[in-house]
């Protein structure tokens, strides 16, 4: 059983800019301009961005990294608050859907918890059932998970084996106790 937070969020900010149009579309329109005023470079200075296609056309596209990984920390450290308590494992992604061309996924922040824990306010418990499942530990940087869920898959399909989901990174090494990438254990665990 995992306690996540939920998993859809709607972040709304509106501001009035007292500029002309043609001058904001400039800034909106052309992912290279969004370093200068995207609210998410001023929180991680450790993000590098990578602009795929021509940049301002249609289907151009915009994906960053970062040293920090903001977001699923901020989830974590949310679910921990409420008062769960971790138990028989380290914070975890459970990974629900990948999609490869449009470079998206539908995953969950979380924490292992006991059977039978009620979910605290603001979060929700996951119940994964009991299966098999393809287990890797991993170490290195997390940009290098990529290819171990490729590795994976390719194990999968010529073992003719079926995939049930979720994906499991299961964040063994605390990179704020471990400095160096090389060291870090990610346990990946595909269902």
């Amino acid at each position: 059983m995992f306690s996540s937070c939920k998993k859809d969020y709607a972040v709304e900010r509106s501001i009035v800019i007292d500029a002309p149009a043609d001058v904001v579309w400039q800034q909106v329109n052309y992912f290279e301009n969004w370093q200068h005023w995207s609210p998410w470079y001023a929180k991680d200075s450790t993000m590098e961005w990578m602009l795929s296609g021509t940049d301002g056309e249609i289907e151009s596209g915009y994906s960053w990294t970062s040293e920090n990984s903001i977001f699923l920390r901020k989830q974590l450290y949310e679910i921990m608050k409420s008062g769960v308590t971790m138990e028989g494992g380290m914070p975890s992604g459970l990974y629900f859907t990948w999609d490869m061309k449009n470079m998206r996924t539908d995953l969950a922040a979380a924490i292992p918890v006991a059977s039978g824990t009620k979910a605290p306010e603001g979060t929700t418990i996951i119940t994964i059932p009991e299966s098999k499942a393809v287990m890797v530990d991993y170490y290195g940087a997390y940009e290098g998970l990529g290819e171990v869920h490729g590795l994976i898959e390719g194990y999968l399909i010529a073992n003719q084996l079926e995939y049930v989901g979720p994906a499991i990174e299961e964040y063994i090494t605390d990179p704020e106790a471990e400095s160096d990438p090389r060291k870090w254990n990610t346990k990946v665990t595909i269902l």
